[in-house]
């Protein structure tokens, strides 16, 4: 099978690092960034390019001491902070590419910028997401982190985390806005970043033009009358529920439009489902072996558009790894309300600021999974003697009593049951409110939940320890289906 150079390109473009590419679907409305005083740390005798202080406060790297020892030395301890991985695989023309063989997990930080050709930042990045790949599993994890995340960036004054790239390419920063945003996401999550990925505007549109139309099921109406065209104006865009295919500027407008009850939060959600449905087209039309052979041609036209501290060699390695993992292996999450809080800042700045609990608990769970089995699970649940609250989440009647009696026939307290105040999960939710973390693990894995199922209690709907919110998801195992 012969592809296209357009097909091949966004098959090897998009399809590596799980379509990393379409990151930046989301990209703005603000475009270029004025770099201000106060983006920099107020500390004593800076150095020309402000990094550094006389006294180095712990975790600041100056331009001269930013070798990889040091920079790794100034960052806390993150977690999957193994060794940084390489990709032993080259290109042999006669024996054609080789898999990832580097079984570490491997850390990659995505950055989406609105970038047009020919157009001078700083940008500001306007999408973030940790895509986390393990080889021996052979699963990966989605995390996308809210641009205006109020957070400690090394060298200067707390700010957005979306300005992290803009100050790092403003100031020289030893790798640039990438690097910093990188060391931004260690220090703040915790989460050690092997490599980056920046891409815009242009990718996007070049790489998925030639793949289109994809499929993509909207949950909910979306309509916007203030949606950003691209050229400075506004125009209107309007989705309505149903799978629908779509061509790639409708990919774009359905990931980056923001006007719906869950904001951010939701468009995030958006983005890892077009980055999946993307993938998911890529290997419809043949994987990543029919478009090899027109790869390093392509590669070079699409550099100027992308940047990233992978080699070609590693971005087709880890492309060949991706294209095996079963998407039931791809876990996605988002830094929501369940793991931020919204904060007015002295400047009158509305930010969002971490839960430092709920979130280093979901990050470990991600990043770092212990994997326990079900009797391990159960003796230490059962030193919790956490209390159930059980409400249905559907329009299906019956189901929280069905739930009930399912986990009391398991040894489960269920003291409470009833009916949500929303009735459009689609998915199980467990809300662990008093910190019954085995319970809750214990739970997800008999009703056969990912780890994202289990959240942090936040928003008083219960007295007791777990609510167990009964989505859609659970009427087969409820109903022996």
């Amino acid at each position: 099978m012969r592809l296209s150079p357009p097909l091949a390109l966004a098959g090897v473009v998009v399809l590596m690092i799980l379509t990393a590419v379409v990151a930046v679907a989301a990209y703005g409305g603000v475009r270029l960034l004025t770099i201000q005083a106060g983006d920099i740390a107020e500390l004593p005798a800076f150095d020309p390019l402000r990094l550094r202080p006389t006294s180095t406060p712990v975790g600041v790297v100056s331009v001269a001491q930013a070798t990889p020892t040091a920079i790794a030395a100034a960052i806390p301890t993150a977690v999957g902070g193994e060794p940084e991985p390489t990709a032993e695989a080259q290109v042999d023309p006669a024996a054609g590419y080789s898999a990832w063989s580097d079984p570490n997990r491997v850390n990659i930080l995505l950055l989406g910028i609105d970038q047009r050709r020919g157009e001078e930042g700083p940008f500001r990045t306007d999408t973030m997401i940790v895509l986390s790949v393990d080889p021996v599993r052979r699963s990966a994890v989605m995390l996308s982190i809210p641009r205006d995340l109020w957070v400690s960036i090394p060298g200067f004054a707390p700010g957005r985390i979306n300005t992290a790239n803009a100050l790092g390419d403003s100031y020289d920063f030893p790798g640039g806005g990438p690097a910093l945003a990188a060391q931004t996401v260690e220090r703040n999550l915790g989460i050690r970043i092997h490599h980056t990925i920046r891409v815009n505007f242009d990718l996007f549109l070049r790489a998925v033009e030639a793949i289109a139309p994809v499929e993509i099921c909207v949950t909910e109406t979306i309509h916007d009358e203030a949606y950003p065209d691209g050229s400075y104006g506004i125009m209107t865009v309007h989705f309505d529920p149903g799978c629908q295919p779509m061509n790639a500027e409708q990919l774009l407008q359905y990931a980056r439009v923001r006007h719906t009850q869950g904001g951010d939060f939701d468009r995030a959600r958006r983005q890892q489902q077009v980055i999946t449905a993307v993938r998911d087209r890529v290997l419809s039309l043949g994987g990543v072996q029919a478009l090899l052979a027109q790869a390093p041609a392509l590669w070079e036209a699409a550099r100027e558009d992308i940047q990233t501290t992978l080699s070609f060699e590693q971005m087709v390695s880890l492309t060949l790894l991706a294209q095996d993992i079963p998407r039931e292996n791809i876990t996605q999450a988002v830094l929501d309300a369940n793991y931020v809080y919204f904060e007015t800042t002295a400047s009158g700045d509305q930010v969002l600021r971490l839960r430092g609990d709920a979130m280093r608990r979901l990050v470990s769970d991600l990043f770092n999974p212990v994997k326990m089995e079900q009797e391990d699970l159960r003796a230490l649940a059962a030193s919790e003697t956490a209390t159930l609250s059980v409400v249905n989440g559907t329009t299906t009647q019956g189901l929280a009593a069905e739930a009930r009696d399912w986990l009391q026939a398991r040894g489960f307290n269920v003291v409470e049951i009833g009916n949500a105040t929303s009735s459009g999960y689609a998915h199980t939710v467990i809300k662990d409110y008093t910190s019954k973390p085995y319970t809750a693990r214990l739970l997800a894995s008999l009703l056969g939940l990912p780890v994202t199922a289990v959240q942090p209690g936040s928003d008083n709907a219960t007295v007791q320890d777990i609510q167990i919110v009964v989505g859609e998801d659970l009427i087969p195992l409820l109903r022996g289906q």
